[in-house]
């Protein structure tokens, strides 16, 4: 029905981004991460609502993304997008498994006794690998997106918890909130936030396919009330964490925090198991996205091949992840999510989506078409300056920082 439909695409937006919000209000000011964040919004809600009206402009109303694409841009454009959800949905991974290693290890150091011997499962590489390994690991082998369900509520639930904590300690310290950006470079830098942690436009079709009948009509209130919710989230996460812990907030807010006390180790554990229960969803979708690409039906895949390939595409990007110095781990943390929002979720989310309405309803003169060829054009070019400006400036800022002061330095700010 409608209202569980609306939690699953809440569900695909509210991943580990939205520990990154606090330190983007700190960087961007409260009152252009409010702007932007509306913004991403709107251009959210009409990117997915464009996604629909082209399914049904060209006979696929329930049809999936990549057969939607390929219709009307063509079989590069299909091949491309695939191949960039699955970037973002690798990118997203890498995130979840920076942030389960940095909190985990120090959760462990600060809830055992300190007899002077350290253990494997203490450490940044051992933590991630114990529980990743243990934990999030075998509901990847599941091949469907909808045998999730169960663990996608329950997802959810643990950082919605963690968010309501976190505001409540803002709302207890109280301090002061920035109002301004600290520098020019930072909201081009963040811009890429905004767009990683409003995307969800991959699942629409899914989500429309999986309504009762009698339901679709409200898809639109479906697609308002998730993006609406998640934005939600992500601007109590924002104000909350910055009144928290104040303006130098890390890039992942919950290592700011101190780990001794009670309530924190409880928003440590709350926010590894939400990733441990998010890992699979991103993985599933990414793991079908790329097969896609290469024209493989993922869900006929031999029972051999679809574990060896899962086990590689799970413990590959661990093994990349456990490589990262820990004294780098934030860093690497806001470069991933910069970086993911800026290009492979950019041109899947957004650029796509435009030039798939414009191709297949737009320059059709079709009468009924929800968004204007002027909003449709205002969306593009600001798709088109985060995907060739952000980046620049971004990458330039991290070399910078490495030749400077090291790479151990680079924070995502000065």
């Amino acid at each position: 029905n409608a209202a569980f439909s609306t939690v699953q695409v809440l569900n695909s937006m509210i991943g580990s981004g939205v520990l990154s919000f606090p330190y983007v209000f700190a960087n961007c000011g409260w009152i252009l991460s409010i702007l932007l964040l509306g913004l991403s919004a709107v251009v959210c809600y009409a990117t997915s609502i464009m996604l629909l009206r082209v399914g049904q402009a060209v006979g696929h109303p329930k049809g999936e993304l990549s057969e939607v694409i390929e219709k009307t841009l063509g079989v590069p454009w299909r091949k491309g997008v695939d191949i960039c959800i699955a970037l973002s949905c690798l990118g997203a991974l890498l995130t979840y498994y920076n942030v389960i290693g940095t909190l985990g290890s120090d959760l462990l150091k600060s809830v055992r006794h300190d007899d002077g011997t350290e253990l494997v499962v203490d450490t940044y590489a051992g933590f991630m690998f114990v529980v990743v390994g243990l934990v999030a690991a075998p509901p990847c082998f599941f091949r469907e997106y909808g045998e999730l369900t169960p663990i996608s509520l329950l997802s959810l639930s643990f950082i919605v918890f963690t968010t309501l904590v976190v505001m409540g300690k803002g709302i207890d310290k109280g301090h002061a909130i920035p109002a301004g950006p600290d520098s020019w470079y930072a909201p081009v830098t963040l811009l890429g936030n905004f767009v990683y942690a409003t995307s969800m436009q991959y699942v629409v079709f899914e989500m429309y396919a999986s309504m009762e009948a009698t339901s679709r009509p409200a898809v639109k209130s479906v697609v308002a009330g998730a993006v609406g919710c998640g934005c939600s989230i992500l601007l109590v996460m924002g104000l909350g964490g910055v009144a928290a812990i104040g303006s130098d907030v890390d890039s992942d807010v919950l290592s700011s925090l101190d780990s001794k006390t009670i309530l924190v180790k409880v928003l440590y554990g709350c926010t590894i198991a939400h990733l441990c229960f998010y890992i699979p969803n991103d993985f599933i979708i990414g793991r079908l996205f790329f097969w896609r690409s290469w024209g493989v039906n993922y869900l006929q895949m031999p029972e051999q091949r679809h574990v060896f390939t899962t086990f590689c595409f799970v413990f590959g990007p661990l093994a990349l992840m456990a490589s990262i110095p820990r004294d780098m781990v934030n860093g690497v943390f806001e470069l991933c999510i910069a970086l993911t929002g800026e290009i492979p979720t950019t041109i899947a989310a957004l650029v796509a989506p435009c030039l798939a309405y414009r191709a297949a309803v737009l320059d059709r003169g079709e009468a009924d078409a929800p968004v204007s060829a002027a909003q449709t054009t205002a969306i593009l070019y600001g798709a088109y300056f985060v995907l060739f400006i952000s980046p620049i400036v971004t990458l330039y800022q991290f070399i910078d920082d490495c030749v400077d002061d090291g790479c151990a330095s680079y924070d995502g700010r000065r």
